[in-house]
């Protein structure tokens, strides 16, 4: 598609910028739903989606059936224009086959280097010695030696650094796959993803090929040097140098690059991402380096776990690859580990800081075909039908999409780049601890200095070592990286340079190149590839300027950087960053300008950002007004809607000094440019109270049972349902008895509350209410399709206590025992894993409230509830102020309310806002006197409702749409919003695969969804 061509005001998203999901297949697979599926991610707005067998699943991992479900899919997608991928792993991480590669050997699995020191020649010799050392270091005798160095064998994963393996892996996979496709659907398949391909997850990597690759790259032997990688002894620095070079280039050739090749000549994108970006040291015993990798891909992406904000160094050195080596779509695999309470906005606050930081294509973790059981705590959230916001999803894809779609068309203009010393973290690592106070601070004057370049709004770009030797030049003054050039190099702390690029740094700096270069830097002692520098070359870098990346940087070379500079007002809290591209044959600059301030539901420091955050944490939700300055002059500024690309406004703007000069407000956290309009004002009129409920039924959750075992009569009390079921897995098979207990209150309305039971059905169990069986009349479901409604018969209910009693056989047959056994050893194992029996948390719905025996709120609108939960009739009004007050503590889903209020001919006329105060929901539909307003989740939570009043009676209806954060937990944290959610934040107990509990409680932590509502 050529971009030139395109009218981004008018056109429609092409699927190839669309978001494509991790469509998790972690169940019995069915045709049916699989067909309907498809389709809700079409409507959705989805351009595509990968095909992921994931943990849970159970049709067999590329059987007969697992591959008609791959035809039918990819053939589907095409009908309907969609871009389907294949995942090249059962689980993750890719490269092990689904297991087949590592059950061929030693030759084939993960090792680990390690070295023994032996004070005691009584002490046993390890396995699989590599080479021996005396007390001085030299060579010697295995059986007089002090020093063993060896290596250990992980044989649930494989050798990534040997071509072999990975030529097996792509036998396995890929040939299995093109070999047994139909014609139709191989040629339609547009990709395939890898994801996190890794050398090594303990101490430095080995591989039973690298003493041979070592003599070829470097004429000389290993063995004698390898107590070098663990001691400072011999030529330590050089050694440690070229070694993790060499494993660097080994796994990018052998693995990712080989890949890649079949995939080119194949006719498959290749897309995916690396393990350990994160920082010098995560990167290097996983990769070597992490930049180079991205050569091998198609579509280069990393991965963004958590309710953190997005990496500046993570995002940034996926750019700069991609830049570098043209390629013109990015993508990012990210949402996972949000929680189920991470909703629009906190999607939209994260994504769109990656947007401006470069990336552009957005693969969201995840989509899961299923729910039931452990599903559910699968790294959530699941972006997908189960969640109450996935209806109102299509307006934010369709603007993600549309931005991506321009960054991915245009040019990028970049005129700094920061050196990138990985191999600092080379001679800093000892072969068996990585993260080295060393390491930390060379990856810190790195961090601080990106961070503060991306605070003044100067773009810069990252110049890896590989990259910059195999791609660099000089041109007219600028150091040219594949293809991109620069005009300003900056070079952080480090203690190793690469011989060419520092070649390449004195060419630039003669043909004027700026360069500057920390203070912190000791260029008496840096090394240049491992070796002391020599006189001449450090004399050269003590010339340059200098600047302090922890105090106040100068402004480098302001007359060459274009930058977007955004002087935000005194006394208004915000973080504006922009980004911008250039589509030169149409004369057209395309500008990206977001707000990054905290979201404080969403938001949380993390280990990989060295400054702290100065965000306003309690969540202030003041607009942000700003000066802006753009790089360049313009005629005409246009704001545009992202999500439908019509024109919303012209910007009024100067040009000044060739730059286009305006002020603008924006709201907390937006990306949208506003129009402002100053309209006379009213006092406000407060609607919180008094709304009617139309529809909803309420929920309570029952997580908590008494239990006994056929085989031991004893009956355990008040047990947390996923505790039972890790207690029922170190347990043989058995019958198990599960008493869940739920109280109405005197005069409970039986008839009006409606009561059934949504529970996850087993067909081998029997259901019991208050001691009588329930017929098996099963009908609808309750967010997933898995969890199906059982409605209670009224006759069989009381008041006061009632008791549902589940009667069901627990067994795991030999081979998922077996399964538990190996998934205590290593990931690959327990990301696949499914259960012939489960015991999950159960719900009762109804027309009813519930009150807590207590409620204990704070000022973040979360509150922890404890027993006793009582069933009270539903009011005829409600509040929407609190929630939890009004008895809706466990509720998820569609809220419906509605409220007839007075207003005089004055208020009628002046009032133009409806305002939202605060919005924890996931969206809120409203329509005013017969008119449906847009929908709204994000900032600012209000509507114009100009001319929508009258005098006299007016009627308002509201659709509130929560999360599924107060059913499906987690509940029992002590931390009520952690900023990552994985399987074990569920867990009070440790699980049977080693996995331990969080700090837990009793209680049940709970977000109020309640706001305040306001005419102004």
């Amino acid at each position: 598609m050529n971009s030139d061509h395109l009218d981004f005001t008018t056109y429609e998203v092409a699927p190839e910028f669309r978001p494509i999901p991790f469509w998790s297949w972690n169940a019995e697979l069915e045709e049916t739903e699989l067909i309907r599926q498809i389709h809700e991610m079409y409507h959705a707005g989805m351009g595509g989606f990968i095909m992921h067998a994931r943990g849970g699943l159970k049709t067999k991992y590329l059987g007969k059936k697992w591959l008609d479900c791959i035809n039918l899919c990819t053939r589907e997608a095409l009908k309907l224009g969609m871009l389907p991928y294949l995942y090249d792993e059962n689980g993750w991480p890719s490269g092990f086959g689904d297991g087949k590669v590592n059950a061929l050997g030693e030759k084939y699995q993960q090792k680990y280097l390690n070295i023994l020191e032996r004070n005691d020649s009584s002490v046993p010799l390890p396995e699989h010695i590599i080479a021996a050392f005396d007390q001085n270091f030299h060579p010697t005798a295995q059986e007089h030696a002090k020093f063993i160095v060896h290596y250990t064998l992980n044989p649930y994963y494989v050798d990534n650094l040997d071509a072999e393996v990975a030529g097996k892996f792509i036998e396995f996979v890929y040939d299995y796959y093109y070999q047994t496709l139909p014609e139709d659907v191989r040629n339609g398949i547009c990709g395939i993803f890898t994801d996190e391909p890794q050398i090594s997850r303990k101490t430095a990597p080995w591989s039973l090929i690298i003493e041979k690759e070592y003599q070829a790259a470097y004429q000389e032997e290993l063995l004698p040097r390898v107590i070098e990688l663990f001691y400072e002894t011999g030529n330590w620095k050089r050694t440690r140098v070229r070694y993790y070079r060499l494993c660097t280039q080994l796994f990018r050739k052998n693995y990712i690059e080989q890949i890649g090749s079949w995939c080119q000549t194949h006719g498959w994108k290749l897309i995916g991402h690396h393990f350990g970006e994160e920082s010098f040291s995560s990167q290097l015993y996983s990769n070597g380096a992490i930049m180079p990798q991205y050569c091998g891909y198609d579509i280069p992406g990393n991965d963004h776990l958590g309710r953190v904000e997005s990496y500046i160094t993570v995002d940034t050195q996926l750019v700069s690859a991609a830049a570098q080596l043209g390629k013109k779509q990015i993508l990012t695999e990210t949402f996972g580990c949000s929680g189920w309470n991470f909703n629009m906005r906190g999607m939209e606050w994260l994504y769109q800081q990656q947007m401006v930081h470069g990336i552009n294509y957005l693969c969201q973790h995840l989509e899961g075909y299923s729910l039931r059981g452990l599903r559910k705590r699968d790294y959530p959230m699941s972006v997908f039908y189960q969640h109450p916001m996935w209806k109102n999803i299509r307006k934010q894809n369709d603007a993600f999409s549309r931005v991506g779609s321009i960054l991915a068309s245009g040019e990028i203009q970049c005129d700094t780049v920061i050196f990138h010393g990985e191999s600092s973290a080379h001679i800093a690592a000892d072969g068996i601890r990585c993260f080295t106070d060393l390491a930390k601070k060379c990856w810190s004057s790195m961090l601080v200095l990106s961070e503060k370049l991306e605070v003044s709004g100067v773009p810069f770009h990252y110049a890896d070592e590989v990259l910059t030797e195999e791609l660099g030049s000089i041109n007219s003054g600028k150091l040219k990286i594949g293809q991109m050039e620069y005009k300003v190099f900056l070079l952080p702390e480090v203690l190793n340079i690469s011989g060419k690029v520092t070649a390449l740094l004195k060419e630039f700096h003669a043909q004027g190149g700026k360069i500057f270069c920390s203070v912190h830097n000791d260029f008496e002692r840096i090394c240049i590839d491992g070796e002391p520098v020599s006189e001449e070359t450090a004399e050269f870098f003590k010339s340059l300027p200098q600047f302090d990346e922890f105090g106040t940087l100068p402004e480098f070379a302001p007359d060459d950087i274009r930058k977007i500079d955004c002087r935000v007002l005194e006394g208004t809290p915000g973080q504006i960053r922009g980004t911008w591209r250039v589509f030169p044959e149409r004369n057209e600059t395309w500008y990206f300008i977001a707000d990054f301030a905290a979201i404080p539901e969403n938001a949380f420091e993390c280990d990989w950002k060295i400054t702290p955050l100065h965000w306003d944490t309690l969540g202030n939700e003041s607009s942000v007004k700003c000066e802006i300055s753009l790089p360049y002059s313009a005629d005409e500024i246009w704001c545009i809607d992202q999500a439908s690309g019509k024109i919303l406004s012209r910007i009024q703007h100067l040009n000044v000094h060739g730059k286009a000069r305006f002020f603008h407000t924006f709201s907390a956290r937006g990306s949208v440019l506003l129009k402002a309009v100053t309209y006379p004002k009213a006092e406000p009129q407060d609607l919180t109270g008094n709304w009617k409920v139309m529809s909803g039924k309420n929920v309570l959750l029952l997580d908590t049972a008494d239990y006994r075992r056929e085989d031991d009569q004893k009956l355990v009390k008040n047990c947390n349902t996923l505790s039972i079921f890790e207690r029922m897995l170190a347990l043989p098979d058995s019958r198990i008895e599960l008493y869940f207990h739920f109280t109405c209150v005197p005069g409970f309305n039986f008839s009006k509350a409606s009561l059934a039971m949504a529970l996850e059905r087993d067909p081998e169990a029997e259901y019991y209410l208050n001691g009588a069986k329930l017929p098996d009349d099963f009908s609808g479901y309750f967010i997933d399709r898995g969890i199906e409604v059982l409605q209670l018969p009224e006759s069989m209910l009381k008041e006061g206590e009632n008791e549902f009693k589940i009667v069901l056989p627990f067994h795991q047959s030999p081979e998922i025992r077996a399964h538990l056994e190996r998934a205590k050893h290593f990931e690959s194992e327990s990301n696949k894993l499914y259960y012939d029996s489960e015991i999950e948390a159960i719900y009762l719905l109804g027309d009813f409230q519930c009150r807590a025996g207590k409620i204990m709120p704070d000022q973040l609108r979360t509150a922890f509830a404890g027993g006793p939960f009582i069933l009270e009739n539903s009011t005829d009004t409600i509040s929407l102020g609190n929630l939890l007050d009004a008895g809706y503590l466990f509720f998820s889903g569609d809220l419906n309310v509605s409220q007839d209020f007075e207003l005089t001919k004055e208020q009628a006329t002046l009032f133009r806002k409806l305002k939202f105060t605060p919005c924890k929901a996931n969206s809120l539909s409203v329509n005013l006197n017969g008119t449906t307003l847009p929908m709204i989740y994000t900032a600012p939570y209000e509507l114009d409702i100009s001319g929508l009043l009258r005098p006299g009676k007016n009627r308002i209806s509201l659709e509130l749409s929560t999360s599924c954060r107060n059913t499906l937990g987690p509940m029992h944290m002590t931390e009520i919003n952690p900023y990552a959610v994985g399987p074990s934040s569920f867990l009070l107990e440790p699980n049977f695969i080693g996995a331990k509990a969080p700090n837990h409680t009793d209680d049940y932590g709970i977000i109020d969804y309640g706001l305040e509502i306001t005419l102004e």
